[in-house]
C-alpha cells in the first residue's frame, strides 16, 4: 500500500463519524504537512489528564451511599465540541443534570478556565427550580484544582 493510500485510512479512521461520511477527494488533495500530522498516533477523545495527589484525597461515593432521591443532587460535566481534532481551542458545553428529576441545564463556555466554567456553573445552578444539594463532578481539572 503506498503511503499516500496509508495516511489517508489513518484519516478516514481518526475522523470516521457515523453521523457523516468522510469525502475520499478531499483526503487525496493533502498537503504534506497534514499528511506528516496524520502518520502521528492519534489522540484520544476524551480531555482528562490523569489524576493528580489532591484526587487522593477527595472520598468517592458508591451508588449504594447516594440518597439521590431528593431533588437537587446534581452531576456536572463539560463536553468538548472539537470534532475529531483535539488541538487547539474550541467551545465546551457544561452539562448539569439533576439525578433523580432527570432535569438538565447547559451553558456554553469558551474553554475550560476557571473563569468560564466558574462563571458557568453560578449561572447554571441559578436556573434551577430547587435549591441544589449536592454537586458530584467527573474527575476534570477544570473542577478539581
Amino acid at each position: 500500500m503506498s503511503e499516500r493510500r496509508a495516511v489517508t485510512k489513518v484519516i478516514a479512521t481518526r475522523c470516521a463519524r457515523p453521523d457523516r461520511a468522510v469525502k475520499k477527494q478531499s483526503l487525496g488533495a493533502l498537503c504534506a504537512t497534514e499528511a506528516d500530522r496524520a502518520k502521528l498516533e492519534p489522540r484520544g477523545r476524551s480531555h482528562t489528564k490523569p489524576g493528580t495527589l489532591l484526587k487522593d484525597s477527595i472520598p468517592v461515593r458508591t451508588w449504594a451511599e447516594r440518597n439521590d432521591a431528593v431533588p437537587g443532587f446534581v452531576e456536572i460535566g463539560l463536553v468538548g465540541h472539537q470534532g475529531c481534532n483535539n488541538q487547539g481551542e474550541f467551545c465546551y458545553t457544561l452539562d448539569i443534570p439533576d439525578i433523580p428529576t432527570s432535569w438538565t441545564e447547559n451553558s456554553l463556555g469558551q474553554n475550560k478556565a476557571q473563569e468560564w466554567v466558574f462563571a458557568a456553573i453560578q449561572d447554571t445552578t441559578a436556573a434551577f427550580p430547587f435549591p441544589i444539594l449536592g454537586i458530584d463532578s467527573d474527575n476534570g481539572s477544570e473542577f478539581i484544582n
